[in-house]
């Protein structure tokens, strides 16, 4: 496909102050984009982007060429980059500490899916994300990037430095976390005290007694106990008193299917402490009443 003929696909809108391009899917490397870019961002006045650029193959030197372009953007509000399944590496990652200063932006969001970044990676982009002092709203979706439980703390313990956050949504399914990292996380992001509204997912995945054994176990799963999602709770309903808007997922295993997962290879579970679900539930219903909105799945 043609430079061109992606531009023309992209169903771009564009004003003086927007720019919205769709380039999923292209077969676009680091050469075409830095041309599409050059191409595309004329305006050096744009306030929101949105660059839609999954499952191409940009590698590294694709972030190099998007970094670069966004120093020249700095009247960007608001920000959106959807680059999962690009083949990132640490090198890649460390061009994004590259990226500067931004005092009008406060709106990001960063999707790094299916990209094998790992723990040391993740932290390089924790990072260069804290510079952005200003931000005040937050998505980060990091689903499948190899982080582990030191990832996930690495990164939590970098964006708790963003003081003026009122709002964060955060993906880390599929990362091979159990309740020793979901703890020490939420332990961290708690330290936000400006947050308003969080939305959590931390584990999507449902194993128990009635479907173990029809359930293939991926070591790249998020496993978790429901004590670890009681200690969630507790901690998110003491230390985020302003919060108005709660959104997560965090589904635990039962007994049954630790007992499983443990025979399978998988020795770094905690000792599941069993709750009924009612007695979660009711956990719930005390510790969030002063929450507006929220939407937990158990």
């Amino acid at each position: 496909m043609s430079n061109q003929l992606a531009l023309k696909e992209s169903k771009n809108a564009q004003s003086n102050s927007e720019l919205f391009l769709n380039f999923q899917e292209k077969q676009i490397d680091s050469t075409r984009l830095k041309l599409l870019l050059s191409k595309a961002l004329t305006n050096n006045f744009i306030q929101s982007l949105c660059l839609q650029l999954n499952s191409n193959l940009l590698e590294d030197k694709g972030l190099q060429e998007l970094v670069s372009y966004l120093n020249t953007l700095q009247k960007l509000e608001k920000l959106s980059l959807f680059l999962s399944g690009n083949k990132f590496s640490i090198e890649g990652v460390k061009k994004f500490l590259n990226l500067k200063l931004n005092e009008n932006l406060k709106n990001l969001t960063l999707q790094f899916s299916n990209n094998m970044l790992g723990e040391e990676a993740v932290r390089v982009l924790g990072f260069s994300i804290c510079k952005q002092s200003a931000l005040k709203q937050l998505s980060l979706i990091l689903d499948n990037c190899d982080l582990g439980n030191c990832g996930a703390l690495s990164l939590c313990q970098q964006i708790k430095g963003l003081k003026k956050l009122n709002e964060l949504y955060l993906n880390l399914n599929d990362n091979s976390i159990t309740d020793i990292g979901v703890i020490s996380s939420i332990n961290e992001i708690c330290k936000i005290k400006s947050l308003v509204q969080l939305e959590l997912d931390i584990c999507s995945h449902k194993i128990d007694s009635q479907n173990c054994k029809q359930y293939q176990y991926q070591i790249y799963y998020n496993v978790i106990s429901n004590d670890c999602v009681k200690q969630v709770i507790k901690t998110i309903g003491t230390q985020l008193p302003a919060l108005k808007v709660l959104n997560m997922d965090i589904l635990y295993y039962t007994n049954q299917s630790c007992q499983l997962y443990k025979k399978q290879g998988y020795e770094g579970l905690e000792k599941d402490l069993v709750f009924s679900k009612q007695e979660i539930l009711s956990l719930l219903d005390n510790t969030f009443s002063q929450v507006q909105a929220k939407q937990i799945k158990i």
